[in-house]
This record gives structure tokens, sequence and C-alpha cells, in this order.
């Protein structure tokens, strides 16, 4: 890409992904910096490395960054709250959360297919599974090993199909 031009949400993209950036608003960005310029969130699944730190002191005060390069994050920040792939770090971001609660929970319910509204259902539940006093200490994404993380997908997957 020429460093020059303007970053473009759909430069380059296949059609899904142009069809999700326009329902984000589609626009242009003379550079990160400013694409991330008051953001509280930013989710970046990009390489290691991919991020000097210093552009997220653009975003909020203590934001969340969700920078989900294997085996290491696109950046490191200082200060924010950090979600990534990594086991060695809190807030691992990993699908063995989600499976095989949906197909346990598709199963129990006779569904024929996983639907979004499942997924959102898993989802929900994940992040339910964190406690008040946990998110207090920066946990957002519970541990593969919560005792009932697995089980509360389960349960909201077969609630949701059973609708």
């Amino acid at each position: 890409m020429d460093r020059h031009r303007p970053l473009r949400l759909t430069d380059d993209l296949p059609a899904h992904h142009r069809r999700l950036a326009a329902r984000c608003g589609g626009r242009s960005f003379a550079s990160l910096e400013k694409a991330v310029e008051g953001a509280d969130v930013v989710i970046g699944v990009s390489r290691r490395g991919a991020w000097d730190p210093s552009v997220l002191k653009a975003m909020t005060p203590s934001p969340i960054v969700s920078a989900l390069a294997n085996p290491d994050p696109g950046v490191l920040p200082d200060g924010a709250l950090l979600a990534t792939g990594r086991s060695d770090l809190p807030n691992q971001v990993n699908n063995a959360l989600c499976f095989p609660g949906i197909l346990r929970g598709a199963l129990d319910a006779r569904a024929r297919r996983i639907t979004p509204e499942m997924q959102r259902a898993a989802a929900a539940a994940i992040a339910d599974s964190t406690s008040e006093a946990e998110r207090g200490n920066g946990v957002l994404v519970p541990s593969l090993f919560h005792a009932e993380v697995h089980h509360a997908v389960v349960t909201a997957v077969e609630g949701e199909a059973a609708r």
C-alpha cells in the first residue's frame, strides 16, 4: 500500500469485509493514529509488532485493546486493558471458550444449524462468566479453566436454540 495514500477501510478487501466496513462507516484515515483517535476500544487482528504502542496514546484514557495476533500480539500497550490470544496473559481470547459448548447446546436442543443468535448467546454467557470482582481486577475474558464457563455456554445456546 502506498504510504502516502489515506488508509481506506474498503481497499483490497474481500466482498464480505467490504460490507462489514461499510456498516462501520467506511471512512478514510490519514494514519493509524487518526483511526484510533478518541476510541475506547480497538480490536487488532494484524501481525506481531504491527503497532507501535505510542499509536494508542490517541485513544481515550484506559482503553481496551484486543490484540489478537498469535503467538505474539500486534501491540503490547502500557496502561490499557489488554486481551490477546496468548495463554500466558490474562484475558486470553480463545475459541476453546465456546467449543464444545456451542455444539453441545445445539445437539441438546436438536438444532439443525448454529445461528447468529446462538453465537451471541454463547458470547454473552462467556462475558457473564466473569464476576464483578474479576472485572474490577481487569479480567474481561474468563480463563479456559473457569469451572462454569463451558456449562454456561451450553445452557445459553440450548435456550436460544429452543426459541
